[in-house]
């Protein structure tokens, strides 16, 4: 477990490296971490198969992009059981977003958060 909770400067090319090293990492959290985005988020989900709970509250780079790769992989995700993405202002301002969420939550038992 793992937690860069508000590590500002925390950088995707970090994340990624972490990833790659990290395939027994079952709880992320990288609430606040303003410079991480759609890379660090698809490198995890990718390289850590175990990957049970993911925080990225507040990652103001997170795109729709990371809900599509969730989306379109929920077959290889089985084990996340935990996403938060409250906060992530290109997902909220997105109109895509509420539907890949209706349609992910449908299809899994993964507790989702974001704001409504």
């Amino acid at each position: 477990r793992l937690s860069f909770s508000f590590c500002f400067h925390l950088a995707n090319s970090s994340v990624i490296a972490l990833a790659a090293k990290a395939p027994n990492l079952q709880t992320l959290n990288l609430c606040g971490c303003k410079l991480i985005g759609d890379s660090s988020v698809k490198a995890v989900l990718q390289q850590c198969p175990k990957l049970s709970s993911l925080s990225i509250n507040s990652c103001k780079q997170v795109t729709i992009d990371s809900m599509r790769y969730i989306n379109d992989n929920l077959e290889n995700l089985r084990s996340l059981s935990y996403l938060d993405v409250r906060s992530c202002p290109l997902l909220e301002n997105n109109e895509e977003t509420g539907a890949l969420v209706e349609e992910i939550v449908s299809r899994t038992s993964l507790h989702l958060r974001m704001n409504k």
